[in-house]
């Protein structure tokens, strides 16, 4: 199976309506099987870092395991062990959500779509979120 840009785009924006900036590199994209999903999260950890508020923040996460998932593909490609003809679309995210205490912040977090779902993934604890979680992102780049 293989999505367009503008496909992701449409399927987004049926997600968060309000969704504004979303930024494709590529046109065409292989979705992320559940095989392939679990593989990554194994492969991919991003975990190895502490937060350092100022220094080392969500954002760097989602670089970090964003690069990380990339640089998977790319040694999977190079064995011959998986050859799609294009990436995996998964995203860097950047949105609102409530804290603790309930106000409105900014979290970076990653985007991952699976052939028939949009799923949200949490870089600083290595795992994917339920639909259950609250986050309205606002810019996204594959």
């Amino acid at each position: 199976m293989i999505l367009t840009s503008k496909q992701i785009k449409n399927r987004l924006r049926d997600k968060w309506p309000d969704l504004q900036f979303i930024w494709p590199t590529n046109p065409f994209w292989t979705p992320v099987t559940d095989e392939w999903l679990e593989k990554i999260i194994i492969n991919c950890n991003a975990r190895g870092f502490n937060f350092i508020a100022g220094i080392w923040e969500c954002e760097n996460f989602t670089h970090r395991w964003k690069a990380n998932v990339e640089e998977y593909q790319y040694k999977l490609y190079v064995s011959g062990e998986y050859k799609p003809r294009w990436r995996w679309p998964i995203a860097k995210c950047i949105g609102f959500q409530d804290d603790v205490f309930g106000n409105r912040i900014t979290h970076g977090l990653n985007l991952i779509i699976k052939p028939d779902e949009v799923v949200l993934f949490e870089p600083q604890e290595n795992k994917v979120l339920d639909e259950s979680y609250k986050y309205e992102p606002f810019f996204m780049e594959f």
